[in-house]
């Protein structure tokens, strides 16, 4: 994994197989911070939107709005999305 130095802006190479350890930037020194998983909220709103438009496509207005709950539930539960 490559973790960017928010300090000097280096990018430092960091094993995955010891995520519990304290990693220092190989330029500067510092400490690098973890990235932190985003959820899942662009994923959700991909699903709503593509939904939508699909129902609509199907459906006209009443098809759009079952698309889009559908196509957020679908969304909601996506990962790895982007």
């Amino acid at each position: 994994m490559n973790i960017t130095c928010s300090n000097c802006k280096t990018v430092n190479s960091i094993p995955l197989d010891r995520p519990d350890r304290l990693f220092r930037c190989g330029r500067c020194g510092a400490f690098l911070a973890r990235p932190s998983e985003t959820p899942g909220d662009t994923s959700e709103a991909v699903g709503l939107i593509g939904g939508a438009a699909l129902g609509a496509a199907i459906g006209g207005p009443v098809g759009a709005v079952v698309g889009a709950v559908i196509g957020a539930i679908l969304g909601r539960q996506a990962k790895g999305v982007g």
